[in-house]
Formats: C-alpha cells, structure tokens, sequence
C-alpha cells in the first residue's frame, strides 16, 4: 500500500507527468515516431512511487526506437538518487532526429545523486544517439551532468547541447557527455558551469570535470567533440594547476568566435548532416533536419572583410 507521503504528491502535484516505461523491468520496446510534432510543457515534480523514472520514457530497451521530435517547455524536479534526461531516464536503443528543451532541477544534497543529461541521464553500451540536440539549463547539488547525456556507454553521433549546469558543491562535468573515450564522434558543447564548491583535484580518481567530457575510460586515447571554452573559462580557471590543464584538455577547445566557424569543425559534414547561419542556433552549427531543407550556409568570412 501506498504511504501517506504518496497520497501527498498525487494531491499536491496532480499534473506531473509519470514517464512511459517506468518500471525497469518492463522497458518501451516499440517505436516512436514523433512525426515531427512537439511535445510542450512535460512537467515532473517526482517519479511514480518508487519507479525513480525521469523524463517521457523511463527506460528504452535496446529493441526501441524513439524519432523525429522535439520536448519544449519540458521541466523536471529531481527528487530520488536516479538518472534523469528530459527525453529518458536510460536508454538501450536508438534515439535519432530528437530535441529537447527544458530544464532540470535536483535537490539530492549528497555525493554520487546520479547523472542527469538533457536528453537522456544514462546509455548503455547498445545505444545510439544520432543527429540529436539538447538546449538544457541544471541546477544540482551533487549530481553528475551531461550537456546531452549523463553517464555514457554506446554512441553518439553529429549531436549537441547548449545550456547551463549551476552546483551548489560540485560533481562531474562534460559538456556533451560526463563520460568520454570511443563513440563519440562529430559533437560540439556550448555550456556554461559554475560550482558553488570549486572540484579538488584526487591524485588517485583524477579530475572528473571537462569541456566536452568528464572521465576517460582507463586506457582510451581518445579525445571526442569540440566545446566552447570561453563559456567555462570562468569556472575552469579556478581550478587547480593540474586539474585545469585536465579539464581544458578534455575535447577540442574553440573560442565562441572559432565555434561560429565551419572550418573548426573538422569532419563535420555541413552539406547533409550539420548547417551554419548567423540567424540560426545563435550561429552555432545546427542540424539540418532542424530548419527549412536547403538552406545555404553562411560563410565563415564575416562580410566586409577579406
């Protein structure tokens, strides 16, 4: 039976959302085809009892499919050491052409609250993520934070995330994903991070904090996506000597002038998959499923110079 405090939330909180798939044993197998609709205004103050499932879907088995849409106006109050993501608290399958605008809160006031992504809080080792984006803003205590993706396995590719993460302490930081090493590949981050507690670099865990990616998987010599670095400058210049050198190491740094710029993407393919313009996306590269088909890009000499 229910506790009184459950009867509480649903009397108090009538309207929040409970996810589809919340239970883990019993994860969405099928596909959704969001048909380039929107979903506005998803709202979550806590999961469904004791589910612990954030976001539209709770868990995605590796056999689903989840495509062509866009969350605006999304909100979700972390209450419970869980993931969380706007889109989907974990996600085994295939996630392509998807958006997600929103925000995340949490108030788990303790180390290890979980990760949280703007598009999904975890993925394992079969997931894809493909041509995805996530305009996100967190304020956490704790939690780990992923611009994209919180605790990462499997593959992202030509996605992106844009936003803010605010620690009242501190906890791991990657722009696109806390995680980083193989998998990743043509992602850029543009985020800001502040902490309330600057991160003190262990000689024995390391650093957990970067521009593009928070930890290195032991042995990987990959260094995946690009970042803005003159959004985190300010928190990353507070850092110690070595975890400074750390943090900025951890993705291609770009300046928001360079990340304005076709060229400094390399291997981005900016006439089927990626598009540029001064009056998109901030003139950060954008998807192209995103816009008007066959927009010209603009050029990366700004008119009147040579």
């Amino acid at each position: 039976s229910r506790g009184l405090g459950d009867v509480y939330k649903r009397q108090v909180f009538p309207n929040s959302f409970t996810a589809i798939a919340c239970n883990q044993s019993y994860p969405f197998k099928g596909t959704f085809d969001g048909q380039g609709h929107r979903i506005t205004g998803l709202y979550q103050i806590y999961p469904k009892y004791n589910e612990k499932a954030y976001g539209l879907f709770g868990y995605l088995g590796n056999e689903a499919v989840v495509k062509d849409l866009i969350l605006d106006k999304a909100y979700i109050a972390k209450t419970t050491n869980s993931y969380a993501g706007l889109l989907a608290t974990e996600a085994q399958g295939t996630i392509s052409h998807v958006g997600v605008e929103g925000k995340i809160t949490s108030s788990m006031n303790y180390q290890y609250a979980s990760a949280n992504g703007g598009l999904a809080g975890h993925t394992t080792a079969t997931s894809n993520v493909l041509e995805c984006y996530a305009l996100v803003d967190m304020e956490v205590h704790n939690d780990a934070c992923g611009g994209l993706i919180g605790e990462r396995s499997g593959t992202i590719a030509d996605s992106y995330a844009r936003g803010s993460v605010a620690y009242k302490s501190n906890g791991a930081f990657g722009g696109v994903s806390v995680n980083g090493g193989s998998g990743m590949t043509n992602c850029y981050a543009a985020m800001t991070v502040s902490f309330g507690k600057t991160p003190v670099y262990n000689t024995n865990t390391k650093g957990n904090v970067g521009g593009a990616y928070g930890t290195t998987p032991y042995g990987s010599t990959d260094n995946p996506g690009f970042y803005n670095r003159d959004l985190v400058q300010p928190a990353f210049d507070a850092l110690s000597e070595e975890y400074q050198a750390q943090a900025y190491n951890r993705g291609t740094a770009l300046t928001t002038e360079q990340m304005s710029t076709m060229a400094a993407f390399t291997g981005f393919d900016f006439t089927n998959v990626w598009g540029r313009r001064n009056d998109l996306n901030e003139g950060y590269p954008y998807l192209r499923w995103t816009a008007t088909p066959g927009l010209d890009n603009d050029s990366d000499t700004p008119v009147g110079l040579d």
